[in-house]
Formats: C-alpha cells, sequence, structure tokens
C-alpha cells in the first residue's frame, strides 16, 4: 500500500485598498512566527505553499498603509485556506495595526471529495482512549469488535497512514500501531470521492499530521487511573466488579534547541495497562493489556527555505482475549504481542513563492505473535491442531 497524501496547505488571497478597492501590488504577506510568506502581484493576489497545518496569524504590510493582522487562519492539509485583506491608507508608521479574527468558511470550495477535518483542539475534548477511535464518531461510521466499519465496508477496507506513510499491517490489513492524541496536529477521514494520489482503500482513507516544535518550550505530564469506587459510595466487594485497573501516564515536551531556533523538536511517551481492557457487564480475569510508545518528530532549518525532518513512532503492547470456551482454565487464553515501527526522513525545499519539492524515505516495520503463554499460535493451522 502506498500512499502520498498532502502533509501541507496553502493560503491564498488578495490584498485591495479598503478605500478605492484597487488592488495594491508589492504588499508583503507573512505568516507569523514562521519564514513563509508572499508578495502581491499587479493583480493585488499572493498565495504561500507548504504551509504545516495549524492554525496561524497572518500579517499584511505596505509603506503608506496600515498593517492587517488576522488572527485564527486554520491551515488543512492539502487544502487551501483563503484570507483577503482590505487595507486602509495611513501617513505615518505610528498607526497602530489592525487585528482581526478570521472565519473558517462554511463551504470549502476546494473539497471534492467526502471529508472530515478534525483539529488537536477538537481531538483533546473527546473522551477516547486511541485516536483511530475518533473515526468512530463520524457520520456512516459503525464500530464493533472487529474493528471499524466505514460506509457499510469491512474493517479490512481502511487504509490508515501518519504524515502520508502507511501503518497499515499487510497480513491483516488493519492499523498495526495507535497514536497519542497528544501528538496530533490534524486528522483527515477521507470517505468517498479518493484522488488519485490514494490507493488500496474500499472505505476510507485515515491520515494523521503530526506535531512539529515550535518556537516556545511547551511541556505536560498527565496521570490518570481508576479511582476506587469504594470511598465513593459502593461497597468493596461491588466496586471489584468494575475495577477495570486502568493507569496511564503521558509526557510531551516540545521547543527549540538550546542552541539555536533553526532546530525543534516534539517528544511525546505514554505508558498505560490495564487489568481488563475490554470489560462488559463486570470486570473478566486474565484481560491483562500494557501499551508502551513513544513518539518523535526532529525538525532543521538549515539555511534559507531548506527544511530536514527526522520522525519516528515506536509501539508496543501485549493483552490477552477472552475466551469463553477456556474460561475454566484461563491460563491457556491467547497472549497477543505486537512491537510496530515507524520512521520518516526527509527534506522540503522551497524553490520559489510558487513552487516547492518534498523528498521522503520511509521505513515501517511491524512483529505480531500469538500464542498460549510460552507456546506458539499458528494462525493456518486449526484450532484443534493448536490446542
Amino acid at each position: 500500500c502506498l500512499l502520498y497524501a498532502g502533509n501541507t496547505g496553502k493560503i491564498a488571497g488578495v490584498v485591495v485598498d479598503a478605500e478605492t478597492g484597487e488592488p495594491l501590488v508589492a504588499v508583503n504577506v507573512v505568516i507569523e512566527g514562521t519564514r513563509l510568506g508572499g508578495i502581491t502581484n499587479p493583480e493585488g493576489r499572493y498565495h504561500i505553499v507548504n504551509v504545516p497545518p495549524g492554525t496561524y496569524s497572518v500579517r499584511a504590510s505596505m509603506m503608506g498603509y496600515q498593517t492587517m493582522i488576522q488572527d485564527g487562519v486554520g491551515v488543512s492539509a492539502d487544502l487551501t485556506s483563503n484570507v483577503d485583506f482590505y487595507l486602509s491608507p495611513a501617513v505615518l508608521d505610528i498607526v497602530p495595526e489592525i487585528v482581526v479574527t478570521a472565519e473558517r468558511p462554511l463551504i470549502r470550495k476546494d473539497v471534492t471529495s467526502s471529508i472530515s477535518i478534525i483539529e488537536h483542539e477538537e481531538i483533546a475534548m473527546l473522551p477516547i482512549e486511541s485516536p483511530f477511535e475518533i473515526v468512530s464518531f463520524q457520520p456512516g461510521t459503525a464500530i464493533d469488535r472487529r474493528g471499524i466499519h466505514i460506509r457499510g465496508g469491512r474493517d479490512t477496507e481502511v487504509a490508515y497512514a501518519i504524515n502520508g506513510a502507511s501503518i497499515l499491517d499487510p497480513i491483516f490489513s488493519k492499523a498495526a500501531a495507535s497514536y497519542d492524541e497528544s501528538a496530533i496536529q490534524e486528522m483527515m477521514i477521507l470517505t468517498g470521492g479518493f484522488t488519485p494520489e490514494y490507493g488500496n482503500a474500499q472505505s476510507a482513507i485515515v491520515n494523521v499530521v503530526s506535531k512539529e516544535g515550535g518556537l516556545k518550550f511547551q511541556g505536560e505530564i498527565e496521570k490518570r487511573f481508576y479511582l476506587p469506587l469504594e470511598i465513593l459510595w459502593m461497597a468493596a466487594d461491588d466496586a471489584k466488579k468494575y475495577d477495570t485497573g486502568f493507569n496511564t501516564t503521558k509526557l510531551t515536551v516540545s521547543g527549540p534547541s538550546a542552541w539555536t531556533d533553526r532546530l525543534r523538536y516534539f517528544i511525546s511517551a505514554e505508558t498505560s495497562e490495564w487489568d481488563d481492557w475490554d470489560p462488559h457487564v463486570y470486570v473478566l480475569p486474565h484481560q491483562e493489556r500494557k501499551i508502551n510508545q513513544a513518539i518523535w518528530k526532529i525538525t532543521a532549518f538549515p539555511k534559507g527555505n531548506l527544511k530536514a525532518y527526522f520522525e519516528g513512532l515506536f509501539y508496543d503492547t501485549e493483552f490477552y482475549v477472552w475466551d469463553a470456551q477456556r474460561q475454566k482454565i484461563p491460563e491457556t487464553f491467547l497472549k497477543y504481542d505486537r512491537t510496530s515501527i515507524v520512521g520518516v526522513l526527509g527534506i522540503s525545499h522551497m524553490i520559489n513563492n510558487d513552487s516547492f519539492y518534498e523528498v521522503s524515505l520511509s521505513r515501517f516495520e511491524t512483529k505480531f505473535h500469538v500464542a498460549q503463554p510460552g507456546k506458539w499460535w499458528d494462525f493456518s493451522k486449526s484450532q484443534e491442531w493448536n490446542t
């Protein structure tokens, strides 16, 4: 499965005189906090390409006119955000700049497929354990024990990618790794009308765009665990029926290097465990699960409009699956072990204001082992053989 999903967006618009409506030439339009910008042409139009997804402040300035800033400009991968400016003449440079808040358009004219875009602010507010659970909130989606079904298709007909690099298990055609929601800048879900850049998917495309380090240091630590219900209102014996033993710790840090802002980093690590990871009415025995994962992205700006990056994902999990036929001998339950590693090395170069190119090399490795503890389980054999 090869996916060449776009991971950057575009800002475009027109700059005109607020009094006459005439287009303004040679206006500087820049994205604050970045090295990206453009200059208006004789028709007053400009565009800025290769913009990472996110929310920005865009500034338009010109000698003899009042500077204008539009805050809250959202940029999505593969899409164009339209930002127009209306500058008022100003005799003196001491005239204060105008700051306005951009509005998200109700209709995206450049969207030709069925697409849902979930930004990191929305993801942070959702009650989810895995970011791929976000897909289950979308129209036309159903979820069961087998997985996620979109538009009535099988769970194996959905393609998953991180920054365009596939993380689809080549044997089972399912996502071979999860992804910490705190490391997601944006998630795009395409459910119809795919363009030719996508392939090997019949129901949907799920592409995760990861975060990058910014110009300011940021850090966050999160600890979540099960609160024993007996200290609230339940008797201890009853509370144990519902205690899943959930316990997770997450750490996220990002920012510029201590030596130069041309080198930035984003690192996220998580460790989680459950006594029963898939509870129903009561907590079931021998349903332990552990997850350890780390996500990192190192971004460098060696010179000019050249950008280099190295990002990776390490995901390791082990868990048991309840088997009613073996409930009297839980020591024979099957243990699932999976380890997945993703590495992406790439460069992005802005040739001029109109064009850029990106070259990336990615490697995806996954190992999956299913067996009774201390034994092997062969999927190619019958259950009697394995027993």
